[in-house]
């Protein structure tokens, strides 16, 4: 799988479709070898475009820590939100749908220019590239709830069916009550294996009902996300342990063809068991 946001450093992609074409090739890296499902997310190969720069363990001196509050210069952009220089060791960012709880925003660009200054608070210190994310400090300017554990009574599993209804919706998907201590959440990308949804207010409205499967119960702040269910109205495909025999690594540069897309980017076959 290759995301929108690893085809350029440099330019704004707002569809993948007007960069690539079904059967077209791609040559990238290995970001994340994923051979099983993990956090909703299905078993793939994602691969990279550009460079994630490396750390080492001695250039991270941070003083800082999750919930303080900091000041930034908005120093660039990626597909899904702004770069920010703290003065650290690290970089920021701040995602778009972290900007405001009540308006949707189409494009960060609508908001910040490059050299404006910003003001948010820390979600997650991630001092090494993980899941294909680059070490940098997540930030947000708008309130995460905290959840007490004896608030969080659950009696739902993964793969379980249950049916919501629309309170609203953020920058990547709707909010839903599903009658729980927590929020459910269905992105965008979760609707149609088919269909490229451009906006999820195409589709539904505030008090729509909605019936999806459970892919992650998220009981705490986790990685800068919400306590919340996130749930799938596609299918995620299952995988054997003994399906999965795969002679790549991160970092390895691989080509593969495009043959179809999801909202955020390329589904590629790299002729392994796993899509990329």
């Amino acid at each position: 799988f290759l995301h929108k946001s690893k085809t350029s450093k440099t330019g704004y992609i707002e569809s993948i479709r007007d960069v690539f074409s079904v059967g077209d090739e791609v040559t990238a890296r290995i970001m994340v070898i994923r051979r099983q499902k993990e956090r909703g997310r299905p078993p793939e190969i994602e691969v990279s475009q550009i460079d994630v720069p490396e750390f080492e363990d001695n250039e991270i001196n941070i003083d800082v820590t999750v919930g303080q509050e900091v000041t930034g210069t908005v120093t660039g952009f990626k597909a899904m939100g702004a770069v920010l220089d703290l003065g650290m060791s690290l970089p920021g960012f701040l995602h778009v749908s972290k900007i405001s709880e009540t308006e949707r925003i189409e494009s960060i660009r609508d908001v910040f220019s490059v050299g404006d200054k910003v003001t948010a608070r820390i979600m997650v210190i991630r001092r090494q590239q993980d899941r294909g994310r680059p070490p940098e400090i997540e930030v947000s300017q708008i309130d995460v709830p905290d959840f007490e554990d004896n608030e969080i009574n659950i009696d739902v599993t993964v793969g379980q069916e249950v049916t919501g209804t629309i309170t609203g919706f953020n920058a990547m998907g709707v909010i839903l009550d599903l009658g729980m201590s927590l929020p459910g959440f269905l992105h965008v990308s979760k609707i149609s294996e088919t269909e490229r949804i451009e906006s999820i207010r195409d589709v539904f409205s505030v008090g729509d009902k909605v019936t999806a499967r459970i892919m992650v119960i998220r009981r705490q702040q986790d990685r800068g996300r919400p306590p919340e269910i996130e749930v799938s109205q596609i299918d995620v495909p299952e995988f054997e342990d003994n399906e999965i025999n795969i002679d790549v690594t991160v970092g390895q540069e691989v080509t593969g063809t495009v043959t179809g897309f999801n909202a955020m980017g390329a589904i590629l076959d790299l002729g392994l068991p796993l899509p990329g």
